[in-house]
């Protein structure tokens, strides 16, 4: 059965053998813990911030088997550039896909404990991921069964439309349930949080 201490492994199998940082690992842990993420996560350039991917998932898989804490599903990675909107999405993309593709080992746990989150006929990818910005058609996945695991890229504009009800390219009937979609359920990981301050105080009202 997965444990918080594996969570080394899981991180080198999707990151070419790496190790994790002792803050990523603390990071895991305490979501592992308390199920709540940290109101700030300070880390300088290059210290490995889009790795809360990781920390999401295997935390989410850790409460799936009865060994973590509830967790929102959701975790929405915000940053004011399409560029580094679609990186993420990039990274989230290759982790499902190894997810995908492991039936064995600790990705193979991984994968069943999150395709156990997922309801329906459990046909489900165990991670679903894409990206929320201008020029790009998201996927309905995360719509049509929001109990899955799932990682968005998101601009602020895109994420902070919706949740006031006003999602830009969303029809006016679909506006409800995607607020309620990135705001329960759901946690926002806001980078370089001071250039979108607003946004910052309107994620947490």
């Amino acid at each position: 059965m997965l444990s918080p201490q594996q969570f080394g492994d899981f991180f080198a199998a999707v990151n070419s053998g790496a190790s994790p940082h002792p803050w990523q690992q603390r990071l895991l842990e305490r979501l592992a813990h308390d199920g709540r993420w940290p109101t700030d996560i300070v880390a300088p350039t290059g210290a490995g911030k889009s790795a809360v991917v990781e920390c999401h998932v295997f935390a989410n898989a850790l409460s799936a088997v009865g060994q973590g804490a509830r967790i929102p599903r959701r975790l929405a990675l915000c940053v004011n550039r399409r560029a580094l909107v679609d990186a993420h999405e990039d990274r989230a993309a290759a982790i499902a896909a190894a997810l995908a593709d492991s039936p064995a080992g600790v990705l193979g746990e991984v994968a069943a404990a999150l395709g156990s989150l997922r309801t329906g006929d459990g046909s489900g990818a165990p991670l679903v991921t894409f990206s929320l910005r201008g020029g790009v058609h998201p996927t309905r996945e995360w719509i049509d069964d929001p109990s899955g695991c799932t990682v968005l890229g998101v601009t602020p504009d895109m994420w902070g439309s919706r949740a006031l009800f006003a999602g830009y390219g969303a029809a006016p009937l679909a506006r409800p349930r995607e607020a309620g979609l990135l705001t329960l359920d759901a946690a926002l990981i806001i980078d370089e949080a001071h250039l979108s301050r607003q946004l910052t105080v309107t994620a947490r009202s």
